[in-house]
C-alpha cells in the first residue's frame, strides 16, 4: 500500500512538471472552430400519397452536406431516412431539425407488395436556418426545390422502383423502372433555389450589416500605417443562415481604392490600411472575402473615413463661436468677424486667432480650441450729433474717426476738434471715405506725410450726398506732404471729394513736394482739394491757402488741382507760391490747376 501511494505521488509529480513545461510553451496563434460553429437548418419535406402502403421500404433518404472549410473540422454530412413514408392518403410533411447542412441528394424508394400497390410522389422542400440573419431581405423559409418526383408501383409482391434528385448547379433527376413493375409518372422539377459548386461549397456569402469604419485615425506622417476598425460585418449564406468566419492570417496592405482579401467577422477585427497620397478625402476599399480555394466570392465596398480633427472658435470670454469637423490635412473655416466692432461700450479691433492650428491640420492634438484675439481701441467722447458731437482730442482719437467710417458710425455724424493735434495718418478710403461733418472748432491740425501712392491729405477721400453733405468747417490746417515718384494729388486738406462736400471757414498753411518721373507731368498738387470728382458738387466757401508747392509736373494749384465735376468757389483767397521746374509752367493755376468740369467762383483773390 505504501509502495502505491508512493507511486501516485511520483505519477502526479511527474503529470504536474509536464503541464508546466506546456503551460511555458507558446501557444499558436491558431484557431480551429468546430463542426458545431457551422449553421443549423430545419430542413422540411412535402410529399402526396395517392395509394397508401404501410411498408416500411416507402421511404425517402435526404442526403446533406456542408464543405470543409479552412480552419474548421471536417464539413457535417449524413443521411437522413423517413420511414413508411406511403403509410396514409393524402398530403404529408416531415422535417429534419438543427441538420448541419443542406440537401445534396434525395433518393425515393416505391415498394410494393402481394394484392397491395404504391402510388406516392415528393412535391417540395424547404430550408430553414435555425439561427437566421435579421436585415437579410431573404424570406425566413425558403424553397429549396419544387415539383414532382414518383414512381408508380403495380401490386406485385417484393418489387421496388426508385429515383434520385441530385442538387448541383441544378436538379438532375435519375429513376429506375423494372419492367412490369411500375412507371416513371412523376419526375419534373417546377422551381429550385439552390446554389452549390461541384465540390458542394456555397458560393455566395453576404454581410447583412455593411461593415463600418472608425472615422477616428490618428495620423502623424504620409507614411503611417493606420489601423481601421472594421465592424458589424455579419456572414451569412444564401439562405440567411448565419455562417461563422474562417480563422486565417491576412497579411492586408491596402491603399485607398485598395481591396481586402479575408472575410468579415462578427466581432471587430483589424484592417490595416497603408495610406500613401492625399488622406485628405474619404476613399473606398472593397472588402471582398472568400472560402477555401474559391477566390472571391462576395463582396463589399465600404467608404474609410479619414482622421478627423474637431476644431472649436470661441470668442475671448470663452463663448462657443463655431464648432467644426474637419478631414486630415484641411483646414476649419473660422466665424466672419468683423474688423472693428463695438463691445462693452468701447471700440475693439479683430487681431487674429490664437490657440491651436486650424489651417491644413495633419499633426498635433486631435480636439482643438482656437479663441479670438482683440485689442481694445478706445472709443470718442460725445453721441455724434450736432449738439454733442463726437470730440477729437488727441491723434489716436483721429485714427478712430477712419475706424467709425469703417463701421458706419461717420455717416451724418458730427465730429468736433478740441485741441490742436499733429497727425501723419488720414481720414476716408476709397471705397469707405468720410460722409460726415467735421467742426475744427478753430483749432489747428499739423499734418505730416510721405506719400506711398496717389492721393495724400488729411481727409483722404471725403463724399456726401446730395441730402447729407459732407463739411469740414472752421479748421486751421498746416500740411507738410513730400509725393515723388509720379503720384497724383497731393493736397492740403481733401485728396478727393466726391458728391456733395462743403469747405467752409478753414486756413491752410501748406509745405508741398510733389515730382514725377521722366516722361509723366500730371501731378495735380494743390493748397485745398486734390480732385473735385465727376458727380456731385464741391463748395469752398471763406477760407485762405498759404505756403509753397513745389513741382516739376503739371496742373498745380492753389486750391483745387483737378475740376472733373461742379467746383463753386466764393469768398476765397490763394496766396500760394508754385515754384516749377518744368517747361510746363503754364499749366499752372492760383486756383484751379485745370478745369474738365464746371468752375463757379465769385469773390476769390
Amino acid at each position: 500500500m505504501k509502495n502505491t501511494s508512493s507511486f501516485i505521488r511520483r505519477l502526479t509529480a511527474l503529470f504536474l512538471s509536464v503541464l508546466l513545461i506546456v503551460l511555458m510553451i507558446p501557444l499558436a496563434q491558431i484557431q480551429v472552430y468546430a463542426v458545431n460553429d457551422m449553421p443549423y437548418y430545419n430542413i422540411s419535406v412535402y410529399w402526396t400519397v395517392e395509394d397508401s402502403n404501410n411498408d416500411e421500404d416507402n421511404y425517402f433518404e435526404l442526403e446533406y452536406k456542408y464543405p470543409k472549410v479552412t480552419g474548421y473540422a471536417d464539413g457535417s454530412s449524413g443521411k437522413l431516412k423517413y420511414k413508411a413514408a406511403a403509410a396514409s392518403e393524402g398530403k404529408r410533411s416531415t422535417t429534419f431539425k438543427n441538420v448541419q447542412g443542406v440537401p445534396i441528394k434525395l433518393f425515393y424508394q416505391c415498394y410494393g407488395r402481394t394484392a397491395n400497390q404504391s402510388r406516392w410522389y415528393v412535391n417540395k422542400i424547404t430550408i430553414q436556418p435555425v439561427n437566421p440573419v435579421e436585415g437579410t431581405g431573404l424570406d425566413k423559409t425558403i424553397t429549396f426545390w419544387e415539383g414532382e418526383l414518383g414512381i408508380e408501383i403495380a401490386a406485385f409482391a417484393g418489387n421496388s422502383n426508385s429515383a434520385t434528385i441530385t442538387f448541383d448547379q441544378k436538379p438532375y433527376i435519375s429513376a429506375w423502372s423494372k419492367s412490369g413493375v411500375g412507371d416513371n409518372f412523376k419526375n419534373s422539377t417546377k422551381s429550385y433555389y439552390f446554389h452549390m459548386s461541384s465540390t458542394n461549397k456555397p458560393v455566395y456569402a453576404y454581410s447583412a450589416t455593411p461593415p463600418s469604419c472608425v472615422d477616428e485615425v490618428y495620423a502623424n506622417t504620409e507614411s503611417d500605417i493606420n489601423t481601421y476598425y472594421v465592424t458589424d460585418g455579419v456572414v451569412y449564406d444564401q439562405y440567411g443562415a448565419r455562417f461563422p468566419n474562417q480563422s486565417k492570417t491576412h497579411n492586408v496592405r491596402n491603399y485607398p481604392q485598395g481591396i481586402y482579401f479575408g472575410p468579415f467577422t462578427q466581432d471587430t477585427s483589424e484592417l490595416l490600411v497603408w495610406d500613401e497620397g492625399n488622406r485628405s478625402k474619404d476613399y473606398t476599399i472593397n472588402m471582398g472575402y472568400s472560402f477555401e480555394a474559391e477566390g472571391i466570392i462576395s463582396s463589399k465596398i465600404i467608404t474609410v473615413h479619414t482622421f478627423d480633427y474637431y476644431v472649436t472658435f470661441k470668442d475671448e470670454d470663452g463663448t462657443v463661436m463655431k464648432k467644426e469637423t474637419v478631414d486630415y490635412y484641411q483646414s476649419a473655416t473660422p466665424p466672419e468677424i468683423p474688423e472693428f466692432f463695438e463691445k462693452d461700450n468701447t471700440i475693439c479691433q479683430f487681431t487674429g486667432w490664437l490657440g491651436d492650428s486650424y489651417q491644413t491640420i495633419n499633426t498635433g492634438a486631435q480636439y482643438r480650441t482656437v479663441t479670438a484675439s482683440y485689442k481694445k481701441i478706445g472709443k470718442l467722447s460725445g453721441q455724434g450729433t450736432q449738439q454733442s458731437p463726437y470730440l477729437i482730442y488727441s491723434a489716436s482719437d483721429w485714427d478712430i474717426i477712419t475706424i467709425y467710417c469703417k463701421m458706419n458710425y461717420a455717416e451724418s455724424k458730427f465730429f468736433k476738434l478740441m485741441n490742436d493735434i499733429s497727425v501723419d495718418t488720414m481720414v476716408g478710403t476709397e471705397n469707405i471715405p468720410f460722409n460726415g461733418n467735421f467742426d475744427g472748432n478753430q483749432k489747428k491740425l499739423t499734418f505730416n506725410c510721405t506719400a506711398n501712392g496717389d492721393y495724400t491729405a488729411p481727409f483722404r477721400f471725403v463724399e456726401g450726398s446730395e441730402d447729407n453733405h459732407a463739411s469740414i468747417s472752421n479748421l486751421n490746417f498746416e500740411s507738410n506732404i513730400t509725393s515723388s515718384d509720379s503720384h497724383k494729388y497731393a493736397s492740403g486738406l481733401i485728396a478727393c471729394q466726391k458728391g456733395w462736400v462743403d469747405v467752409t471757414n478753414c486756413h491752410a498753411a501748406v509745405n508741398i513736394s510733389s515730382t514725377c518721373m521722366s516722361g509723366y507731368f500730371n501731378v495735380y498738387a494743390s493748397g485745398m482739394v486734390g480732385q473735385a470728382y465727376q458727380d456731385g458738387t464741391l463748395t469752398v466757401k471763406g477760407c485762405t491757402v498759404t505756403g509753397t508747392i513745389s513741382t516739376d509736373g503739371k496742373y498745380a494749384a492753389g486750391v483745387v488741382g483737378a475740376v472733373n465735376g461742379t467746383a463753386r468757389i466764393e469768398d476765397t483767397l490763394s496766396s500760394v507760391t508754385i515754384n516749377s521746374s518744368t517747361w510746363q509752367d503754364g499749366t499752372h493755376g492760383g486756383f484751379i490747376g485745370i478745369n474738365e468740369g464746371e468752375k463757379l467762383s465769385n469773390r476769390i483773390y
